[in-house]
């Protein structure tokens, strides 16, 4: 098990297969997701899979708390969180291909009241 900074992995060049980022990508600024899209690119074999899960426009918290950056939300915790629609995630790996992409929506039940949930999960293809 490695504990390590996404921005910065110490791990070598080509090393995965498969690459998981669930809810990794929207928790940065949009230089930091620069950053971490081309270490998950150095690490990733060439033909590699990339898993991606991040939370869509659609879900209930977006657009509550401070807007830092479009579409991106400081709440009172300072973690910022930002929300994507299709075309955002897919631009984040220019020349990757999609392979699948799937909008998730459900309800989360708080104290009686129901809030809408919703994400986008894209399986990619890293180019040969």
């Amino acid at each position: 098990c490695i504990v390590a900074d996404a921005l910065q992995l110490p791990i070598r060049k080509n090393s995965f297969d498969i690459v998981t980022a669930i809810h990794l990508l929207g928790h940065v600024s949009v230089d930091g997701l620069r950053r971490i899209s081309r270490e998950i690119d150095r690490v990733l074999r060439p033909g590699g899979t990339l898993y991606a899960v991040v939370f869509s426009q659609q879900d209930f918290r977006c657009g509550t708390g401070t807007e830092v950056e479009p579409a991106t939300y400081a709440r009172g915790n300072s973690i910022i969180t930002r929300y994507f629609s299709e075309p955002d995630v897919i631009a984040i790996f220019p020349g990757y291909t999609v392979r699948t992409v799937e909008h998730i929506e459900w309800t989360l039940r708080v104290r009686g009241r129901e809030y809408p949930r919703s994400e986008i999960t894209v399986l990619f293809s890293k180019p040969q």
